[in-house]
């Protein structure tokens, strides 16, 4: 038993945990490390990734094109050398030409040329510069008329070759026409644009390249006229016949005074403005197409107009031969203007004018004078009738007297105006302005020679607003008698017409009043004394308002 308790001690210390041992003191350690292994762990910490290249700003571009027609061949194709740059990595493609074409051939036969968007297209997958070459055959019409449209390139040319004897070729570039007859080398516009090429038979050819014969011209204006202050523009719808000739150019002699002249029409080339040696000026067409013997014009101008004038010269650009030219103007109706002249009829409704002149017109009425390339034209010009600058809306009087005569005047006047302005009004005699106010702000009238007061009106804030006049004066009358007796009283006058006034009497208490005068007296109200006398006037024109009391005091009643 003894040995048992013995042996617990020695089983507790067992099974006790270990004090945690210290740790080892490393301030005089060392690590060494091979040098190559140093240098990469510095690398490594000190390095940054690199940056990403910038991207090109077009993954390829089209850098020349050079396109070759040969018409010594039966069947002649389109033969186009191209000179490409890809700029960026991967797969791209880059128009080349679209129209009615066929691949014929592409050299290196390897050229991955693939059709995208309606365009014939050259695709790549490498960067650098690429050259190649193919060949397209044209899907021509019964015409010999061979269209494409070459992509935008930085240096881009057709040259033709091979013209037959006899033949010619004409090429429109971007619109403009050119006929050739030997091997040529044209420029074609870098952003690209619509080329056709049309072979030329002999007998065209022969007409086309022989010198223009002069066409002898007849015209007829439909001009449109309208006046405003200080011109009159002129928009005329022209048609221009001939018999003979090659109905390639024409000149007309503008009105002498025409200025800003523009002209435009189907197939016109160009024109232009040519001063003679006498100083008058004719306008000079030229059209592209042979042989069209009927042209359609729009010609616009304008000529100055003096605020005096009594009558105007309508004028339109003439042929030489006088009787070549008629006109029918159609001038638009004007306020304040009456015309007249021989075979003036009219007004008419725009809506019977061809569309292109009645959308000028606005709505407005127009009258019509035909004549040969000129006529004149009477001009009346009418007054306007003068309308009022303001009018008074209401205008409201409150006057008390006293028995000794004096008297307190007070009223609100609101004015219709359309623009600042000064308003006249006249007090009745001996009266003394208190205060004057518009729209509650302070303002000081002028006054006239002859007494009259003119207040001064801002704009209106508002269009329609009523702007409020509030006034107020004294004045000394006759004194009361104690018993009965008369009295002459006046308002203000203003020659702005009023629609309505109401004016209220204030007698002294216990006095009776009877009326006479312009205006109409009003019945009170119950709970206003027998010494109030209401009365009003509407519609009043550069009048005063004025009244004669008889007045009497009821000590004098039985």
């Amino acid at each position: 038993m003894t040995a048992a308790k013995s042996t617990i001690p020695i089983l507790l210390a067992a099974l006790t945990p270990l004090a945690p041992a210290a740790p080892p003191d490393l301030d005089q350690a060392e690590v060494r490390i091979p040098y190559a292994e140093l240098v990469r762990l510095i690398d490594s910490a000190t390095s940054r990734p690199p940056e990403a290249p910038e991207p090109p700003p077009l993954p390829a571009v089209l850098l020349a094109a050079r396109y070759r027609i040969d018409f010594s061949s039966r069947t002649p194709a389109l033969h186009a050398a191209y000179r490409i740059e890809q700029l960026a990595t991967g797969w791209h493609s880059l128009p080349l030409v679209h129209g009615p074409l066929s691949l014929g051939h592409a050299d290196p036969e390897d050229t991955r040329i693939v059709v995208h968007d309606r365009n014939f297209c050259i695709a790549l997958d490498q960067p650098g510069t690429h050259s190649f070459r193919a060949d397209f055959l044209p899907l021509r019409t019964p015409a010999e008329t061979i269209t494409f449209h070459p992509g935008p390139a930085s240096s881009t040319d057709i040259h033709l070759t091979g013209i037959p004897e006899n033949h010619a070729v004409s090429i429109g570039i971007d619109g403009q026409s050119t006929t050739l007859t030997t091997a040529s080398t044209l420029p074609l516009p870098a952003t690209g644009g619509a080329v056709t090429i049309r072979l030329i038979a002999p007998q065209e050819a022969a007409e086309t390249l022989s010198p223009p014969l002069p066409s002898e011209w007849s015209w007829q204006h439909h001009a449109l006229v309208k006046p405003s202050d200080t011109e009159l523009s002129y928009h005329l719808l022209t048609h221009a016949s001939a018999t003979a000739g090659s109905g390639l150019a024409a000149t007309l002699t503008l009105p002498p005074e025409a200025r800003s002249v523009t002209a435009s029409g189907d197939d016109l080339a160009n024109h232009h403005i040519r001063r003679l040696p006498d100083g008058s000026r004719i306008l000079e067409l030229a059209w592209e197409t042979r042989g069209i013997l009927d042209r359609d014009l729009e010609i616009s101008y304008a000529t100055p107009l003096r605020p005096l004038d009594k009558q105007w010269t309508l004028a339109t650009p003439a042929a030489t031969r006088p009787d070549a030219t008629r006109a029918r103007f159609s001038i638009a109706g004007r306020d304040q203007l009456s015309y007249a002249a021989d075979d003036l009829s009219g007004p008419f409704s725009p809506a019977s004018l061809p569309a292109t002149l009645a959308s000028r017109l606005a709505g407005n009425p127009w009258f019509l004078l035909e004549a040969g390339a000129s006529a004149t034209l009477a001009i009346q010009r009418l007054p306007l009738a003068a309308t009022a600058d303001a009018t008074v809306d209401t205008v409201l009087w409150s006057q008390l007297i006293e028995p000794d005569g004096a008297s307190l005047t007070s009223g609100s006047i609101s004015i219709s105006h359309r623009s600042p302005m000064r308003i006249p009004l006249r007090l009745p005699d001996s009266a003394s302005l208190l205060d004057c106010s518009v729209a509650g702000t302070p303002v000081r009238p002028l006054r006239r020679e002859d007494g009259t007061l003119e207040i001064p009106l801002p704009a209106p804030p508002n269009p329609g607003k009523l702007t409020r006049i509030d006034l107020s004066y004294t004045n000394r009358l006759e004194p009361l008698d104690p018993v009965e007796g008369t009295l002459s009283l006046q308002l203000p006058v203003t020659p702005l017409f009023i629609h309505s006034l109401a004016w209220a009497i204030l007698l002294p208490d216990s006095y009776t009043a009877e009326t006479h005068g312009n205006l109409t007296r009003l019945a009170t109200a119950d709970s206003s004394p027998p010494s109030t006398i209401r009365l009003s006037k509407k519609l009043i024109r550069n009048e005063q308002p004025a009244t004669a009391l008889f007045y009497l005091h009821p000590t004098v009643l039985p």
